[in-house]
C-alpha cells in the first residue's frame, strides 16, 4: 500500500487555512493587544478540522478498497469515523498550538516569527501524518474483524523502492520498511515520530509477507 496520493495537496490546504488565523493574531500581538488564547485555539481548530478529516478519509478508503475485502458502505463508514476523529483531534491541535504560541510570545519571540508560514507548514505536515496513522489503524481493525490478518510496516517517503527521498531525516530513516515488532525495538510508537514527520504505516496481508521481505 502506498501513502495517500493527495497528501501534499491536503497539507497545502491545511497551511492555507491556518495562515489567515495566524495573520489576524500576529496583527493583534504586534499592536500590543492581549490575545484571547481560548478564541485562538477555537479558530485554529476550525482551520485544521477539514484537512485532517480529508487525510483520515483518504487512508481509510485506500486500505478498505484493496482487494482484501468487499466492503459495502465504505464511504459512509469512512465519513463517520473521520468526523469523530477530526473534531477531537482539531480541538487538541488548537489548544496545543495556542498554548505554544502563548509561551513563545511570553518568552519574547517576535510575532512575525511566532506566526510565520513555517510554523503553519510544520503543523500541517505533522498533523496530516497523525490523521493518516489514525485512519489506517481504524481500517486495519475493521479488516481484521473480517479475518484478514495484516502486518504493519513502517515507511518513509521514497523516490524509488527502498530509497528514501532527500527530506527523510536520520531519526526515521532506520525504521524504513521494518515490520512492527522490529521497529518497536527502536521506537515504541507510530508516526509521527517527530515534528515534520512524513512517515506512514502500510499494512501487508500476512499471506503476502514473504514477497515483501
Amino acid at each position: 500500500m502506498a501513502d495517500i496520493d493527495n497528501r501534499t495537496k491536503i497539507e497545502a490546504e491545511f497551511r492555507n487555512s491556518l495562515m489567515p488565523v495566524f495573520r489576524s493574531a500576529q496583527k493583534s500581538a504586534a499592536s500590543g493587544s492581549d490575545l484571547n488564547y481560548t478564541d485562538l485555539a477555537v479558530d485554529i481548530a476550525g482551520a485544521a478540522e477539514e484537512s485532517i478529516r480529508k487525510a483520515h478519509v483518504a487512508i481509510f478508503l485506500l486500505l478498505m478498497s484493496q482487494e482484501w475485502v468487499d466492503f459495502s458502505g465504505m464511504q459512509l463508514m469512512a465519513d463517520q469515523m473521520a468526523a469523530s476523529y477530526s473534531s477531537n483531534a482539531a480541538a487538541a491541535i488548537g489548544k496545543t498550538v495556542a498554548d505554544n504560541i502563548r509561551n513563545d510570545l511570553a518568552s519574547g519571540t517576535l510575532p512575525d516569527v511566532v506566526f510565520d508560514v513555517n510554523r503553519a507548514d510544520r503543523i500541517a505536515q505533522t498533523e496530516v501524518t497523525r490523521a493518516v496513522t489514525s485512519g489506517g489503524k481504524q481500517a486495519k481493525s475493521i479488516l481484521a474483524s473480517t479475518g484478514k490478518k495484516l502486518i504493519a510496516r513502517w515507511r518513509v517517503q521514497e523516490v524509488s523502492p527502498g530509497k528514501p527521498d532527500d527530506r527523510v531525516d536520520d531519526i526515521c530513516r532506520p525504521l524504513n520498511r521494518l515490520l512492527e515488532p522490529e521497529w518497536r525495538q527502536i521506537y515504541n510508537g507510530m508516526p509521527p515520530r517527530h515534528v515534520n514527520c512524513r512517515c506512514y504505516v502500510d499494512y501487508i496481508p500476512s499471506s503476502e509477507l514473504e514477497q515483501v521481505k
